[in-house]
């Protein structure tokens, strides 16, 4: 069974009543919910400390993992966007580190706490292709597909 679970980002906030899109349309997108909390995982957006990156470093994933690891204790998985690029940390007691996908997927079930982007269809950061990812719940596993 799969389910696609959808958060605001900033541009769909940004529509112009001049655009292409449906009044219902605007509609939906100025409605999405700015963050979701499913069981141990997060999606949101941006960041969760009110502070607006276009890059993510890994002092920022750490910052970021700390707010979540204080604010959020049940999460264990969180799926972020904004940098339009693939981008995987991983928090392991108080040591933060790059994630690393093999062949595209990464397990996130060894106890850590993983910061997940999988990329972006309509704007890829530069250096990428479109992508986007799936997440198994069962198994923890996810995969980047590459466009």
């Amino acid at each position: 069974n799969i389910q696609a679970i959808t958060v605001r980002g900033n541009h769909d906030t940004e529509i112009s009543p001049q655009s292409k899109l449906s009044s219902e349309s605007i509609s939906y997108l100025h409605n999405l919910p700015a963050r979701v909390s499913l069981g141990s995982i997060l999606l949101y957006h941006d960041s969760l400390r009110d502070v607006p990156t276009r890059t993510f470093t890994l002092e920022d994933a750490a910052a970021e993992l700390d707010t979540i690891a204080t604010n959020y204790p049940a999460i264990d998985t969180i799926f972020r966007g904004h940098t339009h690029a693939v981008q995987a940390f991983v928090r392991k007691g108080f040591h933060t580190q790059y994630g690393t996908f093999k062949k595209r997927k990464m397990t996130c079930n060894d106890g850590g706490l993983y910061l997940l982007s999988p990329g972006s269809l309509g704007m890829p950061d530069q250096d990428n292709k479109p992508s986007y990812g799936i997440f198994d719940t069962t198994t923890k596993e996810f995969r980047i597909i590459l466009l």
